[in-house]
């Protein structure tokens, strides 16, 4: 048993309108979410948890945290050089730096490379904050569990952080590795207070980039497929 398909212009047509919607959605939906490479270099004093994840804390996770304890690893505080770390997000993700002070003076400061030539900075203009709900952690303590911080997120009513001051503030001097523009910043004071010490702070801000991404590998080869179907058409109607 032998079966003939035969194509009229205009249901070539329709067949070749739905191939190309089919791919244009294609291109669109690897496109409108795509990675974004973000090189982190953070310290605080006196500790940190980062992570990234959507508005509502969704998606949370983890990226790491600096050493426990009061002495550096490399430094000689554990505020006194940065970690860095390299991870990917999404365009339209929110970053988050969860701190805590083991008593004294407070802060947190950090850079964030994106791939279009950007940075974010911690500042008093970019970023929010809120109190968490939790007991601070202490100079030993783990950060508190993924599931606790998203629900916090969630639930959070944000503030604009009071505390801010420039690189080379004594006591922390220069950071190295962090732009000379990045700000010491704190909810409420820089200097010791014991009210700041009782819970962690949760700061976030959005990722954003402003180049236009590159259509996906996938998106690519698909529209050539299509392209190549409609040239093999052509020389068989000629």
């Amino acid at each position: 048993m032998s079966f003939t398909f035969t194509s009229s212009p205009n249901s070539l047509k329709l067949r070749l309108t739905g191939m190309l919607g089919s791919v244009a959605l294609l291109l669109a939906g690897t496109t409108s979410a795509h990675a974004v490479s973000v090189t982190a270099t953070l310290t605080a004093d006196n500790h940190y948890g980062l992570y990234y994840g959507k508005v509502d804390g969704s998606e949370l996770t983890f990226v790491g945290r600096n050493e426990k304890g009061t002495s550096g690893n490399p430094g000689v505080f554990n505020w006194s050089l940065p970690e860095i770390f390299n991870f990917n997000a999404n365009d339209g993700d929110y970053l988050y730096v969860l701190a805590w002070d083991d008593g004294g003076p407070q802060n947190w400061i950090g850079e964030f490379k994106l791939p279009d030539g950007g940075s974010l900075l911690s500042n008093t203009s970019d970023w929010v904050y809120q109190i968490g709900s939790g007991a601070n952690p202490g100079e030993f303590g783990d950060v508190p569990l993924l599931t606790t911080v998203a629900s916090e997120i969630g639930s959070a009513s944000w503030n604009i952080p009071q505390a801010s001051a420039p690189q080379g503030t004594a006591p922390w001097g220069t950071i190295p590795g962090i732009s000379s523009q990045a700000n010491f910043i704190w909810h409420d004071s820089l200097d010791n207070d014991s009210s700041s010490d009782r819970n962690y702070a949760i700061f976030r801000t959005k990722v954003a980039i402003t180049s236009v991404p590159e259509p996906s590998t996938l998106g690519v080869v698909a529209l050539a497929g299509v392209m190549g179907w409609m040239i093999k058409r052509k020389q068989k109607a000629s």
